[in-house]
């Protein structure tokens, strides 16, 4: 019975230390290296905040690249640019988002020659008048 307790202590002691190197692998700090124009983040209550040189940011923090603007933070190893227009998780911006906090996003397709066969796929006002055209006979 003692010999199963001891397995037991060891099998939870080393999934925790599995857990925490894992969340720490996972999270990916950031330093902010310069910015231009006006760059924003979400604070924990949903409020946003500029973003200024020397913070820090990770791979979750939501961020907003303004018109004419740009972000560039370092990893240690490398600078990495986010341009203007931009909004998102700095993970997802970077192409480095953790395997935790990864989306899964549809399968794509080949859609290059789905609009082929018909034209009207699409209504606009135009194609619309021409239906009521097509449809009804004005009397005059």
């Amino acid at each position: 019975m003692n010999g199963a307790k001891c397995m037991w202590k060891i099998l939870v002691l080393a999934g925790i230390t599995g857990a925490a190197v894992s969340s720490a692998a996972a999270a990916k700090d950031y330093t902010v290296q310069s910015v231009t124009g006006k760059v924003t983040y979400m604070k924990d209550g949903g409020d946003w905040a500029s973003l200024e040189q020397g913070g820090f940011v990770s791979d979750s923090t939501q961020i907003n690249v303004g018109l004419n603007s740009k972000l560039v933070i370092a990893d240690g190893s490398e600078q990495i640019t986010i341009g203007q227009m931009k909004r998102g998780t700095v993970g997802k911006l970077t192409g480095k988002s953790s395997p935790a906090g990864s989306q899964t996003s549809a399968p794509k397709r080949d859609v290059s020659g789905e609009a082929k066969g018909d034209r009207r796929a699409v209504q606009t006002a135009a194609s619309r008048a021409d239906d009521i055209n097509d449809e009804d006979d004005w009397v005059d």
